[in-house]
């Protein structure tokens, strides 16, 4: 399983929060993100130790953060389910001149 997730992640298989930070990615025109969880084997200390020094360089190259903040776990998406089903949700992005991401409904 593992070698078939280094070569492709379909996004299908992948829980709500993580769908939603690809999704809003490609909306972006990034081409690579990084979740830690998905990156660093969890449970693993070898992987930890390798990988975990190496964090703040990634973190510091990056373009954009996504916080799933209103999330508990990867399991509850990146928007709150409240208001119309269906209703626009606007994402503010920082250094873009106000612009803003505008995705119609979240990916169920």
């Amino acid at each position: 399983m593992l070698a078939a997730r280094a070569e492709r992640i379909p996004l299908a298989t992948l829980p709500p929060t993580f769908r939603y930070a690809m999704l809003v990615t490609r909306d972006l025109g990034v081409r690579y993100l990084w979740i830690d969880s998905l990156c660093i084997l969890q449970d693993s200390a070898v992987d930890w130790e390798r990988e975990a020094p190496q964090v703040g360089a990634v973190y510091e190259g990056g373009y954009v953060m996504l916080a799933a903040r209103a999330s508990v776990n990867c399991y509850g998406g990146c928007f709150p389910r409240h208001g119309a089903a269906g209703a626009a949700h606007k994402v503010p992005v920082k250094g873009l001149g106000g612009a803003g991401l505008v995705r119609a409904r979240p990916p169920d």
